[in-house]
């Protein structure tokens, strides 16, 4: 009985969403193409809910350009995810994977999240559009599989996965647009990335940080 009723209130909520934005695009106010946005994010926010493994209060998420392993990825209260984002929890090969989002961070639009171990992001992370950050490599460049030359002679997609540690973002990091994290990067609390850097070693907390790869430029 209470999961009809939970299902009856789910569905009830949905109609609710698509009347609200309806009646708000009727409405002539210059508010009207940010209220449509809003209640079409409200309604992709309730289909995807029941996916996660947590979800908290007050989050908002945008349609996602693609969605695995919803079942290992934890978002807190007050997290907002843009539109076109693409989050990968590769639970298929690694069951353990998972993606943890802190509470009030806001991820812009066109990002990719992918996790093989663990990628997390801590409170209050501000994310540009287009930031791709990833645990994994197709295939493992490492010094000691160095003499694995077979590697170039087959599929990247075939290559054996590659994988230096986690991937862990302190709490109020500010990441600029077009930015990549790659394997086994720790950012420090309060540390700026600067728009369009490969980071590829840990950046220290209260800093900046820019470049390919990126260095830090000040602390502050």
């Amino acid at each position: 009985m209470r999961q009809i009723l939970r299902r009856i209130n789910f569905h009830l909520r949905i109609i609710l969403s698509k009347i609200l934005g309806l009646a708000s695009s009727l409405m002539p106010s210059p508010e009207v193409s940010s209220n449509k946005r809003y209640y079409s994010e409200v309604l992709t926010t309730y289909r995807y809910k029941r996916l996660f493994k947590k979800l908290g209060k007050n989050s908002l998420i945008a349609k996602l350009r693609r969605l695995d392993g919803a079942k290992n990825i934890e978002i807190g209260e007050g997290v907002y995810i843009g539109k076109d984002s693409i989050l990968s929890c590769w639970t298929k090969d690694y069951p353990q994977a998972i993606i943890k989002i802190g509470n009030d961070c806001s991820i812009g639009e066109f990002n990719h999240i992918s996790a093989c171990q663990k990628v997390e992001l801590g409170e209050r992370v501000l994310l540009g559009r287009f930031v791709y950050i990833s645990d994994n490599n197709h295939g493992d460049y490492s010094s000691e599989n160095s003499k694995e030359t077979y590697q170039l002679d087959i599929h990247p997609c075939r290559r054996r996965i590659g994988i230096k540690g986690d991937i862990i973002i302190g709490d109020n990091v500010w990441i600029g647009d077009k930015v990549s994290i790659l394997s086994g990067v720790r950012i420090g609390e309060g540390a700026i990335i600067a728009a369009n850097s490969v980071v590829t070693h840990d950046v220290p907390a209260r800093s900046i940080a820019g470049g390919v790869p990126a260095k830090v430029i000040r602390q502050l």
